[in-house]
């Protein structure tokens, strides 16, 4: 991948260039474009100091020890590699005991909105942690909930009257389990997520009290904690309708997990929300790097849809990994093509999203869940090429942003496109960046790409790679 240059001779390595009344930055859309995000589970990320390290065995789902303290302590490693903006784990109280499905760890399996989880640590810690985020110039995301609520047991042995603020039945759909499938997105807004063990109540978001009650509770939160934007998850799971009003008491910035395939369905939410991340172009880089048989045409056609079916696609979030998909290199250890996939979440168009453990090449599965690796284990390996390269990245984006102030909404145009090769085009003229891309691996022979028109600089023009 190059930067600028027309002409690339080989394609084996990528060269790219106070205290008691806390508010949010009420950082706008238009900010959030520029940013680049480190998605950071909570407790899989890192300890606090001092703290002695657990046997971390990822299949049994325990919690294994990671603490908001431990965050505050690694926020110098997050910006090593350029990231401006972190998201976390959901902070509310969960589900507290082991159960057939593992336990809480993950932060989704919430009992009481108006409670912090303690497995993280205290309010003094939270608060802390997102000072220091502020104080050094950086976005807080946090991770919410707004689908259901969580019960260890059978469906018809929920005790509601301890889930909080919905504490009764009456605010639930009945129980019908989901079929996880966009095929009948009736299905996903009304019937349950989870599984007979471990069900997660669908809450009726139609209904006006539980509107109401999210509303108030939302206000809360981003004015307690001072966030500056957030993820919401299972937001497909969520009747679109839902989201204009909370939107608006929120205040502030949203993306959403909109699990499909398909660019329409999730540009419906993304309308309403302002952003989602982007799952149907996850899908496609995916097939493109993970072997040279990889399809980029796909990759390049998959990105203009997106720009028809969203009123405004750059606002989505592009990533390869997260906690809940298989890690990149789970498909291919192939170094050089995890660099490209690198590459293309940063450069390309949207808000780049990396989950942590990418930048050291972790390749964890989800069948059972190895993607969700402490790091600590990793020993947070600063010399490791990914983590470098992310760094590399994102100050070149970052210069691109400074020199075009059209940058993050610019389109990228494909260039040029081959079974092993593609190249986009971003920014406006006299400011613009080539970004060229391949699946061919670390093992393939030197190769020359020639980009006869659509870069925008004239013959002889000296570029920097």
């Amino acid at each position: 991948m190059s930067r600028f240059s027309p002409t690339m001779p080989s394609l084996r390595a990528i060269l790219l260039l106070p205290a008691l009344l806390r508010t949010a930055l009420a950082a706008t859309a238009d900010e959030w474009r520029s940013r680049s995000i480190y998605q950071v589970m909570t407790d899989r990320f890192a300890l606090a100091n001092g703290t002695t390290p657990i046997v971390c065995n990822q299949a049994d789902g325990y919690y294994c020890g990671g603490q908001w303290k431990g965050i505050h302590d690694q926020l110098d490693y997050i910006q090593g590699m350029g990231f401006d903006a972190i998201w976390i784990s959901p902070i509310v109280a969960q589900m507290p005991q082991w159960t057939a499905d593992g336990m809480s760890y993950a932060g989704y399996w919430q009992q009481n909105l108006y409670d912090i989880n303690l497995a993280f640590g205290n309010s003094t810690h939270l608060h802390d942690l997102i000072d220091a985020v502020h104080a050094r110039g950086m976005f807080f995301m946090l991770d919410i909930v707004v689908n259901h609520m969580a019960w260890n047991g059978h469906p018809d042995d929920i005790q509601y009257q301890i889930l909080q603020p919905f504490s009764d039945q009456k605010y639930y759909h009945k129980y019908c389990p989901s079929g996880y499938s966009d095929d009948d997105l009736s299905n996903l807004e009304e019937c349950w997520l989870g599984s007979p063990e471990v069900p997660l109540a669908d809450l009726d978001t139609g209904d006006p009290i539980v509107r109401q009650l999210f509303s108030m509770w939302i206000k809360t939160q981003v004015w307690k904690w001072g966030v500056d934007g957030l993820r919401i998850d299972a937001g497909i799971n969520v009747e679109p309708d839902f989201f204009p009003d909370f939107m608006e008491a929120a205040g502030v910035f949203a993306t959403a997990e909109v699990y499909t395939s398909h660019e329409d369905i999730m540009c419906t939410w993304t309308d309403k929300i302002g952003s989602s991340l982007n799952y149907p172009l996850y899908w496609k880089i995916t097939e493109a790097f993970q072997s040279s048989d990889g399809d980029m045409s796909a990759l390049g056609d998959m990105m203009k849809s997106e720009r028809s079916a969203c009123k405004d696609s750059s606002l989505l979030g592009t990533f390869s990994e997260n906690h809940d998909v298989p890690r990149f290199a789970n498909h291919t250890t192939d170094m050089s093509r995890a660099e490209n996939v690198a590459a293309f979440i940063i450069m390309a168009d949207g808000i780049p999203v990396a989950y942590q453990g990418s930048e050291q090449h972790l390749q964890g599965g989800t069948n059972p869940f190895t993607n969700r690796e402490p790091l600590w284990e990793t020993g947070y390996d600063r010399t490791a090429p990914i983590y470098k390269l992310y760094n590399t990245l994102n100050l070149v984006r970052r210069h691109a942003i400074r020199s075009d102030g059209g940058f993050t909404k610019y389109p990228s145009d494909i260039i040029h496109q081959d079974d092993h090769t593609i190249a986009m085009r971003k920014g406006n003229d006299g400011a613009q960046t080539i970004t060229v891309l391949s699946n061919t691996g670390a093992d393939s022979s030197d190769a020359s790409v020639q980009l006869c028109q659509g870069h925008g600089f004239s013959s002889n023009t000296k570029l920097t790679e």
